[in-house]
């Protein structure tokens, strides 16, 4: 398996067959000139081979990949200040994680290890934010990738990253959850106005990826 794996197109055929990959094409996996069998050799697509207990990513880390299990089982777990430790899920074959730190650059948010041997497929940031695509219709994107992506991190996700704002923080993770199922995920194009000065406040914004600029209009 592992001469396979350093195939390009042994690898494309075996991600086409994910959820997350079927429909990609192979346009989007292009860099100007550079292929997919290019991401393979810069890695910005890679495979890793995990031995039960290795860990993948580590709570309070900078790093920002995304991970597509293949193969194997892993679990995430959250230390809270308190010292308590809980298991927040697990993960199985076809399962993905890491979402949350590709799209808002955010330390990672819990500990996830291998708990059997496992095989997993590990995307740079940059050519996550390829797939995953930027709010611009000029730019080509797989609309299958970033919704699958989108439902599966507000399932799993968005109320771990609620938890993580000052703004909610100390609220019960039960209260979180429900919040997160009335949650919103908007997407907004650069020099959008989201708010208006003077007019009535109809949201709390949580920024998850990019950057606002607030601006106040002085009278007289």
């Amino acid at each position: 398996m592992s001469q396979q794996l350093d195939d390009p197109e042994y690898i494309k055929a075996q991600l086409k067959t994910h959820p997350l990959f079927k429909t990609v094409a192979d346009s989007i996996w292009k860099e100007g000139q550079r292929t997919f069998d290019d991401a393979l050799k810069l890695g910005r697509l890679r495979f890793r081979f995990l031995r039960t207990g290795e860990v993948i990513v580590r709570q309070g880390d900078l790093d920002t990949e995304f991970f597509v299990l293949l193969q194997g089982l892993a679990s995430a777990y959250r230390t809270e200040v308190d010292g308590v430790t809980a298991n927040l899920g697990t993960y199985g074959a076809g399962d993905w994680f890491g979402e949350m730190a590709a799209i808002s650059h955010q330390p990672r948010s819990a500990t996830v290890k291998a708990e059997a041997p496992t095989t997993i497929v590990e995307l740079d940031v940059t050519l996550f934010q390829r797939l995953y695509g930027p709010a611009d219709p000029l730019k080509k994107r797989d609309e299958n990738f970033r919704k699958l992506v989108d439902e599966r991190y507000r399932e799993r996700a968005l109320a771990m990253h609620l938890r993580t704002a000052p703004i909610f923080k100390g609220m019960p993770q039960e209260f979180l959850k429900k919040l997160s199922t009335g949650a919103q995920l908007v997407t907004y194009d650069k020099d959008k106005e989201i708010g208006t000065q003077g007019q009535p406040a109809d949201a709390v914004y949580l920024i998850r990826n990019g950057m606002v600029k607030r601006s106040i209009v002085l009278e007289g």
